[in-house]
């Protein structure tokens, strides 16, 4: 969902029957989010967020459409993912962390320029627990947290909180819950 307030654009995840799961449409609408602030003159920033309690797990395996969903044009496939996209905007991207960020969810945290994170967060990178092999977090993780805890994110898909993803560089601020909209504004 695409809200515009003044000069700063806001896409918000709000698949809540679905604990806000990307369908390969949202990911293709983020993608579209970014490139649309970058391509508007009025437009300084984007916000990225989540509904309730959780800002995305990542993508629903189940790769499914629902009904209302925008398809996703033929031939697309993994280039249709935000990740590269978000991490290359000319303008800021800004993660504001409500609560369960793992998987693809936390690719698009990592990516943005900066990510601000509500003290009730939570992160993993559950791909292991699913099979999947993952080479943006092989390539990107490191980079944020080191080699060492990279390994124990990846092989272990332990959930962490904010204070610890504050504390290993996976993140750079936290903030109170309800101070998160201000504080992704003061960001943007």
């Amino acid at each position: 969902r695409l809200e515009r307030e003044g000069p700063i654009l806001w896409c918000t995840i709000d698949r809540p029957h679905a604990r806000n799961a990307l369908t390969p449409s949202m990911y293709f609408g983020i993608k579209k989010a970014v490139h649309l602030v970058n391509a508007d003159k009025d437009l300084r920033a984007l916000i990225l967020t989540g509904t309730g309690d959780v800002f995305a797990p990542g993508g629903d395996l189940g790769g499914r459409y629902e009904e209302g969903d925008q398809k996703v044009p033929e031939g697309l496939h993994y280039e249709m993912l935000p990740f590269v996209t978000i991490r290359e905007s000319m303008a800021p991207v800004i993660s504001a962390v409500n609560g369960i960020c793992q998987a693809g969810g936390l690719l698009i945290a990592m990516m943005s320029d900066i990510a601000v994170v509500s003290e009730r967060a939570t992160f993993r990178v559950p791909e292991l627990l699913r099979g999947i092999i993952d080479a943006t977090y092989a390539a990107t993780l490191p980079v944020h947290v080191g080699m060492a805890q990279a390994r124990d994110l990846l092989l272990s898909a332990r959930r962490i909180d904010a204070a610890e993803a504050l504390a290993m560089g996976l993140i750079s601020r936290v903030v109170p819950h309800e101070q998160l909209r201000e504080e992704a504004l003061k960001a943007a």
